[in-house]
């Protein structure tokens, strides 16, 4: 399957902005809660909008089905970017072994050819 709008490197990209902008929001929100424990702070809220529509056109970016969604944000929220995928974690119908350990083994993955 070939994503609708974006090429690899794009989609790469998108997933390693929005890592690294997660991470740095993640050391900010240390800083404050150590700093400053009772100050309500959330650096993830100050960029929650584009978070969102980042997301969006990763999902977007692909015909809209329950894998590729579930893929997506599979990968994003529940492996931290791949930092917590373990082999064997993600596995297809078959029980065959899917690396989820990088945005470009992602991308392999939701654009092979039996996906369509």
């Amino acid at each position: 399957m070939k994503s609708k709008c974006l090429n690899k490197k794009q989609f790469i990209d998108v997933l390693n902005a929005l890592r690294d902008q997660n991470d740095k929001d993640n050391r900010i929100d240390a800083f404050f809660r150590k700093e400053l424990p009772n100050a309500d702070f959330c650096a993830n809220e100050i960029h929650s909008g584009l978070w969102y529509v980042l997301m969006r056109l990763l999902i977007d970016s692909f015909p809209q089905n329950d894998y590729s969604i579930n893929d997506i944000d599979y990968f994003v929220y529940e492996l931290d970017f791949g930092r917590k995928y373990k082999e064997g974690d993600v596995k297809d119908a078959n029980g065959k072994i899917i690396d989820f350990s990088t945005a470009e083994k992602l991308w392999d993955y939701l654009t092979e050819e039996y996906h369509e």
